[in-house]
């Protein structure tokens, strides 16, 4: 029967499938006239369906659950623009000796603004966070396995300490911390200084919080009520 011409041009981070098949960018198919084309379009891992476009036209609501767009009867040529994009939400699960700096692209790493962690946490993991991603501004560790490592690393988002003053990440501004650790080390927090929120009421096994581990952050109260403080230094905030 008579044929139409798609031309299908998806971006980086994600795939374009029809009948089965990866497309490559800029691929021209035929599609048989007054049939349905149905095309399934797969981001990558941590990456998100950011627009389609039909003939230039916005169709990315028509995109179903199973991430399928259905263009029925079709009669003319027309192009199909397909935008991928990196997900500035990531959640991962670190298991198996994994580490962030490895689990994620340096393109995620460099785009993440909230991430949350499951699994369990290495001391240079917390270095990843504080050096490689420049724009997380939300971090979520509250359900971090602490059986390998209870405790937030000396200088873990602190660049520079100083006793007049410190440098830290001053993108960060809420961090769930793993609910189970027991100690928060030296520095850990200092400098940074749009930090407001910190889930210390939730910090249930908490025992020691180090020098000026909150100095020079945004926090106002710090209430330690739930904790199990026996070691404050009188310099932490």
């Amino acid at each position: 029967g008579e044929v139409v011409t798609y031309t299908v041009t998806p971006s980086e981070n994600g795939t374009v499938e029809y009948m089965n098949t990866s497309l490559l960018p800029q691929t021209t198919i035929q599609v048989k006239k007054g049939k349905d084309a149905v095309f399934t379009l797969k981001p990558d891992d941590y990456c998100i369906l950011e627009s389609v476009l039909l003939n230039g036209n916005d169709v990315t609501e028509q995109v179903d659950e199973n991430f399928q767009l259905i263009v029925k009867d079709v009669k003319a040529d027309a192009t199909l623009e397909v935008t991928f994009a990196i997900n500035a939400h990531i959640a991962i699960e670190l298991v198996d000796g994994k580490h962030l700096n490895n689990a994620l692209t340096d393109e995620q790493k460099q785009m993440v603004t909230k991430l949350t962690v499951t699994g369990q946490l290495w001391e240079d993991d917390y270095y990843t966070m504080r050096d490689k991603m420049p724009l997380l501004a939300e971090v979520d560790l509250s359900k971090v396995d602490v059986s390998n490592m209870d405790y937030v690393p000396y200088k873990a988002f602190c660049v520079t300490e100083g006793w007049d003053n410190s440098v830290g990440k001053t993108s960060l501004e809420s961090i769930q911390l793993p609910e189970g650790i027991r100690y928060i080390s030296e520095w850990a927090f200092s400098g940074c200084s749009n930090l407001k929120n910190v889930n210390f009421t939730e910090l249930k096994n908490l025992e020691g919080i180090s020098t000026r581990a909150f100095g020079w952050t945004g926090i106002n109260v710090i209430d330690l009520s739930q904790t199990q403080i026996t070691s404050l230094s009188s310099e932490f905030y």
